[in-house]
C-alpha cells in the first residue's frame, strides 16, 4: 500500500470541512470505498501518520464529484492551498527566491521521503520549461498525477514564475510505463 503523510490528509480535509460542512463530510463518505472509509475516519490520524494515498485521492475524487463538477476544480484549489499551508514562514521566502528548476528538483527530492518509493528526476529542458519524470511508481492511485502537477504548478506560482502550466506526457494512470511531466511558464 502506498502511503503519504498524514497532515496532507488533514490538510484536504480541512479544506473541504470548511468549504461545505459536517453534512457534506458525510456525504462524501458514503460514496467512498467502504474500506477507505474505514481508513481515514475509522481510527484518529495524527500529522506523521502514514495514511493509505488510495483512501486519500478516492475521498478527494469523491468530494470534487458530489461537491463539484466532476472536473477537478476542487481537487486543484484544495492543492494549492496545501502547498501554501506547506510552504510557509522562512520557507516561503527560500522558495521566493529559489530558481524554478531548484524548486522542482527539490521536490523531487522529497518524493521518496513522503511516498518511501519511486524515483524521480528533474531536467531542464529550455530557461522556462523543466520535464520530470517519474518511474518504479507503478501502483500510483488514479489521478494521483494531476495532483503532482497542480503541486509543482503552485510551488512554480510560489517562485514568481508567470503563468506556470504543465503536461502530463506519460502516466501510470493511463498505462505508461512511467509518468513524464512537463512544466512551462511565461
Amino acid at each position: 500500500m502506498i502511503t503519504t503523510k498524514g497532515a496532507a490528509w488533514h490538510s484536504h480535509y480541512a479544506y473541504f470541512l470548511e468549504k461545505f460542512g459536517p453534512e457534506k463530510m458525510d456525504e462524501v463518505k458514503a460514496r467512498m470505498v467502504p474500506g477507505n472509509i474505514e481508513l481515514l475516519f475509522g481510527k484518529p490520524i495524527v500529522a506523521i501518520s502514514r495514511v493509505s494515498l488510495d483512501a486519500v485521492m478516492d475521498f478527494l475524487v469523491s468530494a470534487d464529484k458530489l461537491l463539484g463538477t466532476g472536473d477537478k476544480t476542487l481537487i486543484r484549489e484544495s492543492l494549492r492551498k496545501k502547498a501554501r499551508t506547506e510552504i510557509k514562514g522562512i520557507y516561503k521566502v527560500f522558495v521566493s527566491i529559489l530558481a524554478p528548476e531548484t524548486i522542482i528538483r527539490r521536490a523531487a527530492n522529497v518524493w521518496k521521503h513522503i511516498y518511501q518509493q519511486g524515483e524521480v528526476a528533474a531536467t531542464k529542458k529550455t530557461d522556462k520549461i523543466i520535464e520530470m519524470k517519474i518511474t518504479e511508481f507503478a501502483e500510483m492511485p488514479l489521478e494521483h498525477d494531476f495532483s503532482v502537477v497542480v503541486y509543482i504548478e503552485e510551488l512554480l506560482r510560489m517562485c514568481n514564475c508567470k503563468n506556470p502550466r504543465s503536461r502530463i506526457i506519460k502516466s501510470y494512470s493511463r498505462g505508461d510505463d512511467q509518468c513524464l511531466f512537463e512544466f512551462e511558464w511565461d
